[in-house]
């Protein structure tokens, strides 16, 4: 009987040690989202409030945002010459927030920005089906790494994703402010069932392209022929917009350590519309819910092993 015993705890460490090999971040990786804070503390200081989330560390989110307010949203889609679908946001911080880093839905404190060094021309999940178009932004659980995406099992088609989502039709999809034009939040779980996961990067020339919808398709839908913007690389940060000439700057600054973090207190509340009213206490100290969420989870302390209520391993928001 003892022998069993052992057997399934020794069963019970592998799988939690294995929780933590996967689910905790490296070294390398610990030491490149150091330099991405330290890199753009000072630049969106102004623009938000950066705080500290238990399960993502440092994050940051803008300071002026309504009820309904998601990424993605307040700017553009340009097709350009050298990274494919390229967005351009219309809010001064967008150069950083939406081209590195992921953004991730809180119950602490709404939609946060969590900072990396990596470039791309737009860091989304991509939908087609019914003659819509539609993205997400991608989880920071979501990562890209040598070409492709690794998703740790990550599913942006599933219920707790609906709401993430943006669709338009395909005739509006090239237009400005696509919020103006999106579908109806209640009909993005139909919408989302009746379409197919296109998401379509690549490195071309060592830049990350972004294919994911077929330019053909949109300028049939909107009976417009769509030509690449060329893309002008701008050496200072500029409040990007396209340049009505059939280009477009783009500010990609390479991420080294340059400031020293300085926390400043954020307000009162950063968000009334979540499913848990959230009182934000002082940088540093854990935000004060006032409901929280269940889920199952491993312990590894005091010389054993406790799996909570669910039967499962979970790494909680």
């Amino acid at each position: 009987m003892s022998g069993i015993l052992t057997l399934q705890v020794r069963n019970l460490m592998f799988v939690a040690l294995a929780a933590v090999a996967v689910l905790a971040p490296s070294g390398q990786s610990q030491a490149e989202t150091r330099v991405a804070v330290s890199f753009f503390h000072d630049e969106l200081a102004t623009d938000g409030y950066w705080v500290h989330h238990a399960h993502y560390g440092t994050v940051w989110y803008p300071r002026h945002r309504p009820a309904d307010w998601q990424p993605y949203v307040h700017g553009r889609w340009v097709w350009t010459s050298d990274y494919g679908w390229y967005w351009e946001s219309y809010e001064d911080w967008g150069w950083a927030t939406y081209h590195y880093g992921r953004w991730a839905d809180t119950s602490d404190y709404g939609w946060v920005w969590v900072p990396d060094d990596e470039w791309g021309p737009a860091w989304v999940e991509w939908r087609t089906g019914g003659g819509h178009v539609g993205w997400a932004p991608m989880p920071p659980e979501v990562t890209w790494r040598g070409g492709s995406f690794i998703y740790a099992g990550v599913d942006l088609s599933a219920p707790r994703y609906r709401s993430h989502w943006v669709f338009v039709t395909e005739a509006n999809f090239s237009k400005a402010d696509p919020w103006r034009h999106r579908a109806p939040r209640k009909r993005s779980s139909t919408i989302l069932k009746a379409s197919a996961r296109v998401t379509n990067y690549g490195v071309v020339n060592a830049r990350i392209v972004n294919r994911s919808i077929d330019v053909g398709r949109i300028s049939a839908a909107a009976n417009v022929r769509i030509r690449p913007s060329a893309v002008i690389i701008s050496d200072t940060r500029v409040r990007v917009r396209g340049r009505g000439d059939g280009r477009i700057a783009v500010y990609r600054p390479r991420i080294t350590t340059r400031a020293k973090i300085r926390a400043k207190r954020p307000p009162v509340r950063a968000r009334v519309e979540t499913e848990s009213r959230v009182e934000i206490p002082p940088f540093g100290g854990p935000p004060r819910r006032g409901s929280s969420r269940g889920g199952a989870g491993v312990g590894i302390g005091g010389g054993g092993i406790g799996i909570g209520g669910g039967g499962g391993l979970r790494i909680g928001r």
